[in-house]
């Protein structure tokens, strides 16, 4: 499973950082008990796909305004 945290400020919050340093994305290994990030250098993550071959891996950062592959 891969996954992304970006961070949004919302109304009914009480904090206003990002609960995490960064923003990136992960992947859950099955049977893995801690997800492993896969990148480091993106700035907004929130998005994405795999292909279904499997084979490849979409990734929009909505900050930087890029879909990766």
């Amino acid at each position: 499973m891969y996954f992304t945290d970006p961070y949004y400020q919302r109304s009914w919050q009480t904090h206003t950082n990002a609960p995490q340093p960064s923003q990136q994305i992960y992947r859950l290994a099955s049977g893995a008990n801690e997800p492993l990030r896969i990148a480091d250098d993106l700035m907004q993550p929130n998005g994405i796909i795999g292909t279904a071959d499997g084979t490849h891996l979409f990734v929009a950062d909505i900050k930087a305004g890029r879909t990766y592959r």
